[in-house]
């Protein structure tokens, strides 16, 4: 895609799905939401037991307080870590081997279209940079993220 990561070549290669919501198993991939009818789409991604879901989330460009994306550290109902509707880049890294991406909007909203990339991460595979994201993550959630409610 134009403006994307350094890696961009390797990741728009990837199998992507453009379905609303859904389990997805097979890491690495790319999630798709198009401008259609869809309101509430659940993606649901499960890796491997002893891997991380590791998420990569280009600048989204959403009508903030129209329509919005959660991310949900485990299964559907877990702890939303965050709800995102612009900015800057964002990558996180699940605490078990599954996370989940909400996309929500009210009904007068027309759907915008983004993508986020997905992939796995061994548990023994702790890099310094794991660490300093979930610090810069943790200063986005407590400071920058749009609070809709």
């Amino acid at each position: 895609g134009r403006g994307a990561a350094p890696s961009s070549g390797i990741l728009s290669s990837l199998a992507g799905s453009r379905s609303c919501g859904g389990v997805l198993r097979d890491p690495p991939g790319k999630i798709f939401n198009s401008d259609g009818p869809q309101k509430d789409c659940v993606w649901t991604i499960k890796v491997k037991p002893h891997f991380h879901v590791v998420l990569a989330i280009p600048p989204l460009n959403l009508s903030c307080g129209k329509e919005y994306v959660e991310l949900l550290d485990g299964p559907p109902g877990s702890e939303i870590i965050g709800k995102i509707c612009g900015g800057i880049s964002l990558v996180f890294r699940s605490s078990s081997n599954i996370a989940t991406i909400k996309y929500l909007r009210t009904s007068g909203q027309r759907a915008s279209p983004f993508h986020i990339y997905y992939y796995a991460d061994p548990e023994a595979f702790l890099l310094l940079q794991h660490e300093y994201l979930d610090i810069v993550l943790n200063a986005i959630q407590q400071d920058l993220l749009v609070n809709l409610f």
